[in-house]
């Protein structure tokens, strides 16, 4: 149904199948995943932890806002059941949550796989981005080696603290990848 070597573009309309999707390219478009009034709430939360975020040359995060704001906590049983249905099961553990702030003109992030970057003991997690603003190429969407989950896994490019950690020994992402597909998306 899904064939990585004929998608050339992100689906302007969610996936019929978001688990058949995800299983072979990597990634899914799911449409949207909050209500306006969820969107509001998500961004007021955002506006008002923000101050208190890691700022760096490719965003500002926060960590785990959810914990810190009841409007985002209230949003955590939505966003996991789309996470859910985006793998096609019943139900996910929470693990991690950052919210990004990227300013205009800031760095673009390298070729990365996500789970590199996650203490766990397998690539069985599931990220789920929701935009906060309308995205597109030229102001900041996400771009996707579709497929290359098939690839095996990458080292992280920062992260790593010691020589013995397990990731350490995984090889860098291949820079010889194209440039990916990019993913307008909606907010919400």
């Amino acid at each position: 149904m899904y064939d990585r070597r004929v998608l050339t573009a992100w689906p302007a309309e969610p996936a019929a199948d978001p688990a058949a999707a995800f299983a072979t390219l990597g990634a899914a478009a799911l449409g949207r995943v909050l209500d306006d009034d969820q969107l509001a709430a998500a961004r007021a939360a955002f506006d008002e932890l923000r101050p208190d975020g890691t700022t760096g040359p490719y965003a500002t995060i926060v960590h785990d806002g959810w914990r810190r704001a009841p409007a985002l906590a209230a949003l955590v049983p939505v966003i996991g059941a789309a996470a859910a249905r985006a793998v096609g099961v019943d139900e996910l553990v929470l693990f991690h949550e950052h919210l990004l702030w990227k300013p205009p003109g800031g760095d673009d992030m390298a070729w990365h796989q996500d789970y590199s970057y996650l203490p766990l003991d397998r690539p069985d997690g599931c990220t789920l981005w929701i935009a906060l603003d309308d995205v597109d190429a030229d102001n900041g969407c996400l771009y996707y080696q579709l497929g290359s989950h098939t690839r095996g896994e990458y080292r992280a490019a920062w992260g790593i603290w010691e020589d013995d950690d397990p990731r350490a020994t995984l090889p860098p992402v291949p820079d010889t990848l194209d440039d990916g597909v990019a993913a307008p998306t909606r907010a919400g």
